[in-house]
């Protein structure tokens, strides 16, 4: 990423804050929202205007996409969350956004690609998509934005089940797509991730990226990630056979790797036994890690070298699920300057946190799990203990 992109994007969160604090925008954990009462406002005030900018439908229960002539008065539409399969035709209009995430939507109308002057589409969480028309990517010239994420989950799909070209056909096309800065991309296998690699659009422009179903892959070399300077959000999901997270590329350091990564989910890797990589990626604040039955330890210190306090420093959501083995998480007691909630369920194992009396000092945090389990936690003294005596919340299921 560019200097100067990266200001325009840490801008953005800094903006989202200050809504957020004056409860323009709500605050979901991983995500915010807009208030209820100002969306209606703002839909509501762009209805009355002689000429609408947005088509919104979002979450109505449509199984069939508005008439097309509705489209193209419009500049941006949303029809997220809805059960759309089909869309029969393609509009006709200029600067486009358009959402179509959260649909059942099964094959994009080759006649798509004549919205040479889209600007935004969003596939994300779209299951069912089995067909992207060769080259419909590729014509969208105008084209910044692609979300991706979760886009076409069948293990039938060819080609990561996004074309039927192959994961080398998709990479050329995004290569194609000059002013592409944001996408956000589901990939699954080893081989098309090194693919993807290969292009530097792929490198320069990725936001956030799912690796899933790596079933042959037992170790992955994290340093093909490195160059990848706009990764903010990154999950490894089922990927079954996968041991080692490996780090081949000696020049890669804490000051200069993995800087951008602010959200990593370890789903399911059920051989994966520790993630010692992480102490490169200073800045993650959300980590999720759940049903890793082989984890004994999140960072071993064997492999992370020498202790260094400053792991986790931006850290404030921490959650740990089914990970049976889980003794322990850091050797170490750390500041968690950050820390907002840690979240423990069915880590029978985790006897201590890595928390002392020092631990969190500017503010009090969220510990939540089971009873039992907080009961049986050991602590460094009686002083840490008393310091988050009243940080425990009982989970409620």
């Amino acid at each position: 990423m560019t200097s100067d992109a990266y200001e325009a994007r840490t801008e953005g969160h800094n903006i989202i804050d200050i809504l957020t604090q004056a409860c323009l925008l709500e605050d979901e954990g991983r995500d915010v929202k807009m208030h209820q009462v100002i969306r209606d406002m703002a839909l509501w005030m762009d209805s009355r205007k002689e000429n609408p900018v947005y088509l919104v439908e979002a979450g109505t229960q449509l199984a069939d996409a508005p008439e097309v002539g509705k489209w193209e008065v419009v500049r941006r539409v949303s029809l997220m969350a809805n059960n759309i399969q089909n869309l029969s035709k393609a509009p006709r209009c200029n600067d486009l956004y358009l959402n179509l995430s959260r649909t059942g939507i099964r094959q994009l109308p080759v006649q798509l690609k004549n919205l040479v002057k889209l600007k935004c589409l969003n596939l994300e969480h779209t299951y069912e998509l089995r067909t992207i028309p060769m080259q419909v990517i590729s014509n969208f010239s105008s084209l910044t934005v692609l979300r991706m994420f979760h886009c076409a989950s069948s293990d039938s799909v060819v080609g990561d089940g996004v074309q039927t070209g192959g994961p080398g056909s998709l990479a050329r096309d995004l290569q194609c797509l000059e002013h592409l800065n944001l996408l956000t991309i589901t990939i699954r296998s080893q081989y098309s991730l090194q693919t993807f690699a290969s292009f530097n659009k792929f490198l320069t422009a990725t936001q956030a990226l799912s690796l899933q179903k790596f079933h042959h892959a037992r170790s992955l070399d994290i340093s093909l990630l490195e160059g990848m300077n706009s990764l903010d959000d990154l999950e490894l999901i089922d990927c079954s056979n996968l041991k080692d997270l490996s780090i081949n590329n000696s020049s890669i350091t804490r000051e200069t790797s993995f800087n951008s990564l602010r959200r990593v989910s370890i789903v399911n890797c059920t051989k994966l036994e520790d993630l010692a990589w992480l102490t490169l990626a200073p800045n993650i604040k959300f980590l999720t890690i759940s049903r890793c039955s082989k984890m004994e330890e999140i960072i071993r210190q064997e492999k992370s070298g020498q202790r260094n306090l400053k792991v986790f420093e931006e850290l404030e959501f921490l959650r740990l699920v089914s990970l049976p083995k889980l003794k322990v998480i850091y050797p170490d007691a750390l500041p968690f300057p950050s820390l907002k909630e840690i979240f423990v369920d069915d880590c029978p194992n985790l006897r201590k946190l890595p928390l002392n009396s020092n631990s969190a000092k500017e503010h009090r945090i969220v510990i939540q799990g089971w009873e039992d389990w907080w009961r049986r936690l050991e602590w460094e003294d009686e002083a840490a203990q008393h310091t988050f005596l009243h940080s425990f919340k009982g989970c409620l299921y």
